[in-house]
């Protein structure tokens, strides 16, 4: 049993959890809403762009008797990756164990169910560094390897009040001068990066609606920006 998973980059190995075969990640299903109309035979279908929680099911071996501190170590985790599915991970809800079985020399082998978000993210692009970000010029295509929609960080630097930014259409205007400047759309956020790397948001510097920033699988992802320079940090992610 070589095969392994990783909880926030620590080997199953390490806490003698074993497993015979490994599944990939499991496809995750939208939520759709079901409307029924009075005098109609069929129903409606509407999409909701939510997507249901997934569970890997998985068969393990533990050397050792405790299985509640297994249970509670990947619980206690954040990402979740296979050795059956390198490059990616997912993040950890929970988990549980059940229909344990003794084997004899000190080891146990149960089922486990690791309950995951719906999507699974490139490892080489998890966290992003200040340090890291390339810039690059613009107008500019940004190409999404990912099967779904990515939603950006970007990094402004020596910005000047008119500035304007569109992102697939959607603009952007800087009503103030600012050395450098973050726009975190997943969390919807604008802050001030100052010398020392410390954070403040950033009040009332900003036209438009930076939220509805969003990047699509692809390679037709279109920004443009009037004056500056820009990086930017993609959450690839997977359905």
């Amino acid at each position: 049993m070589t095969n392994k998973i990783y909880i926030d980059g620590v080997s199953s190995a390490a806490h003698q959890l074993f497993f015979d075969t490994l599944p990939i990640f499991p496809i995750a299903i939208e939520t759709v809403n079901t409307i029924k109309i009075p005098g109609r035979n069929n129903t409606l279908h509407q999409k909701t762009e939510e997507f249901q929680d997934l569970s890997v099911q998985l068969r393990a071996v533990h050397v050792g008797l405790n299985v509640d501190d297994i249970v509670s170590w990947i619980s206690n985790g954040k990402k979740l990756e296979m050795d059956s599915v390198p490059g990616r991970f997912a993040l950890i809800k929970g988990a549980t164990a059940y229909n344990p079985k003794r084997l004899g020399r000190g080891a146990i082998e149960f089922s486990l169910t690791i309950k995951i978000d719906p999507f699974k993210y490139d490892k080489a692009s998890e966290a992003w560094n200040l340090d890291k970000l390339e810039y690059f010029a613009v107008p500019n295509k940004i190409s999404v390897s990912g099967n779904y929609e990515a939603l950006p960080i970007l990094l402004m630097s020596e910005v000047e009040s008119g500035t304007e930014i569109t992102l697939n259409g959607v603009k952007v205007k800087i009503t103030a001068d600012v050395e450098t400047l973050v726009f975190d759309v997943e969390n919807k956020v604008v802050y001030q990066m100052l010398s020392d790397d410390t954070k403040i948001i950033a009040q009332n510097v900003t036209e438009g609606a930076f939220w509805e920033w969003k990047l699509f699988p692809g390679n037709d992802n279109y920004i443009e920006m009037n004056k500056g320079i820009i990086a930017m940090w993609k959450n690839e992610r997977w359905l």
